[in-house]
């Protein structure tokens, strides 16, 4: 899920890239920032803000995977039908599948809040953004809009 998430953003921020320089190529040179460039470095910014959320994630679960096969109780040597194996049953499973330290339940809830937050976070700041983009081009730098 991560290596789709990954390849989607460096697709989506390479063609961000190219439109932009399609669209920059096509319109005549000009030597002030033009709407089009601050639109684009804003979406660019997010883009890339979200490729490192993403990459910090997938470190972070790498980490508590690696973290979970090394904590993991050893299997104790009995017979399959006895009594003490069904008491090392942990909720109806086995002891080898038994939860991890805290410091990895740790880790999975700063990767469960952290991929909360840029859910929340990125599509909010994109909201805003558009909002304030579109009302100071609208309002201030064409004046109002005359039906």
């Amino acid at each position: 899920m991560v290596f789709i998430q990954l390849g989607l953003e460096l697709v989506l921020i390479l063609t961000l890239t190219a439109v932009n320089t399609g669209v920059n190529e096509s319109l005549p040179r000009v030597p002030y920032t033009k709407a089009l460039d601050i639109w684009c470095f804003a979406c660019l910014f997010l883009l890339c803000a979200a490729l490192v959320v993403c990459i910090i994630v997938s470190y972070l679960q790498s980490t508590q995977q690696v973290n979970s096969k090394l904590t993991m109780p050893l299997k104790p040597k009995r017979k399959p039908y006895s009594r003490a194996v069904k008491r090392t049953l942990v909720k109806g499973k086995p002891a080898d599948k038994a939860l991890p330290r805290k410091s990895l339940n740790k880790i999975k809830r700063y990767t469960m809040l952290l991929t909360l937050f840029s859910r929340v976070i990125f599509p909010g700041s994109f909201l805003l953004f558009s909002v304030s983009f579109w009302f100071y081009y609208l309002t201030f730098k064409w004046g109002p809009i005359r039906r």
